[in-house]
């Protein structure tokens, strides 16, 4: 395994690592080598979240036995951190509901994820790390664009001027109210940046967005869209049919949750995180996956008042999720998204043009499909191009 590349989880509000029929919990302890760190979400009933900020604040202030001003913010809480812990109950956060509403407990995710990372720098059994993975899930994931600005801000790209991080984000959610305030200056709260940009420090950045979070939820579940203020990096955002939670866990009845794992195992490994277990799936198998998925969130209405013809119908994106979430293919009746479209059009060319010029399927075609591709025929069937 590369010893140069470090690997960051983050769970979402009320989850935590023992959640492993979640993709950020499974494909941690799925992560090989001990470079390798995870954060539980605020407000879990399972693992306390140590009041990093709060401490951190009082260190600041606590006269001649604060650290001396040129010590940096790693070596701060370094100082700080091992004295709270031997108090538990002022070291670590309350489980009250409140802390999942608010999202408390986020920013000192990024405080202690600080010092971890301060630590891996430090060591003298490994080299520098010259890459960071950060994959996060709901507020866990938004953690992640806030924990790349204060890596920024922590000066580490100095120190390692080829350091490039990489977010993977299940479905980044601040919440309404939310911990992810830049209030106060970097030294004194390890607060920096906005969830709505992208720390120059980031190389690539992919997101799976959820389309159907509707309702009162939706207007709390709001999806953020960060771009990169500098305006380098890649950016990749594949929305998805389902809910928050959908794009999240990995269940085998869920081909949203199926593709959403093997996209994020694809993308660490890429950038040089090894696993044990790796959920790979082929590009023939995400085709099939993604029929099972237009199957699964669509639904047979009835149209006209004659002869109540059923017709099937995609599932749209919800009222306050549509103008956040950008699907060029929203109002297609076949493909979810254009990562869909262009893997069967490279698989399936002929069929792929005949259905772009409403040309009918030949026989030919069905009995390829039918060898390869039967979810996916199927689906063509259910939604009319194969009559």
């Amino acid at each position: 395994m590369d010893p140069t590349v470090v690997t960051i989880y983050s769970c979402g509000t009320a989850f935590h690592r023992d959640r492993i029929d979640f993709s950020v919990p499974f494909t941690w302890r799925a992560t090989k080598g001990d470079r390798v760190w995870i954060n539980d979400g605020p407000g879990n009933t399972t693992h306390h979240i140590l009041k990093a900020e709060k401490i951190l604040k009082k260190v600041e202030s606590s006269g001649p036995q604060a650290p001396s001003s040129d010590q940096n913010l790693g070596q701060k809480i370094g100082n700080a951190i091992p004295n709270a812990l031997t108090n538990r109950a002022m070291s670590t956060h309350n489980t009250w509901s409140g802390k999942q509403l608010t999202g408390v407990g986020t920013q000192d995710n990024i405080i202690v994820t600080l010092q971890w990372l301060w630590m891996e720098y430090h060591r003298t059994d490994k080299p520098k790390f010259r890459t960071i993975n950060l994959v996060g899930w709901s507020r866990g994931a938004v953690t992640c664009i806030m924990l790349a600005h204060a890596i920024e801000a922590a000066g580490f790209r100095g120190l390692l001027p080829n350091l490039k991080v990489n977010i993977f984000a299940f479905d980044p959610v601040p919440g309404g109210l939310n911990d992810f305030q830049n209030n106060g200056d970097f030294q004194k709260t390890g607060r920096a940046g906005t969830v709505h940009t992208l720390s120059p420090c980031v190389n690539e950045y992919h997101a799976i967005l959820a389309e159907n979070v509707g309702g009162a939820k939706g207007l709390v579940f709001k999806c953020v869209s960060p771009n990169f203020s500098n305006g380098g990096g890649t950016k990749i955002e594949t929305p998805m049919p389902g809910g928050h939670s959908t794009v999240a866990n990995h269940d085998q009845n869920n081909p949203v949750g199926k593709i959403g794992i093997a996209l994020c195992h694809e993308f660490l490994t890429k950038h040089g995180t090894e696993l044990h277990v790796h959920k790979k799936l082929s590009e023939q198998q995400m085709i099939d996956l993604y029929a099972d998925a237009l199957l699964e969130h669509g639904e047979f209405k009835k149209k006209g008042w004659i002869n109540r013809k059923k017709v099937f119908e995609k599932s749209t994106a919800a009222k306050v999720r549509a103008p956040l979430v950008r699907n060029d293919l929203r109002t297609h009746d076949f493909f979810i998204n254009q990562h869909h479209a262009d893997l069967f059009a490279k698989h399936l060319p002929t069929v792929f043009t005949k259905m772009a010029t409403d040309t009918p399927l030949d026989q030919a075609d069905q009995n390829k499909l039918l060898s390869s591709f039967g979810r996916t025929w199927d689906a063509l069937r259910t939604t009319g191009y194969i009559q």
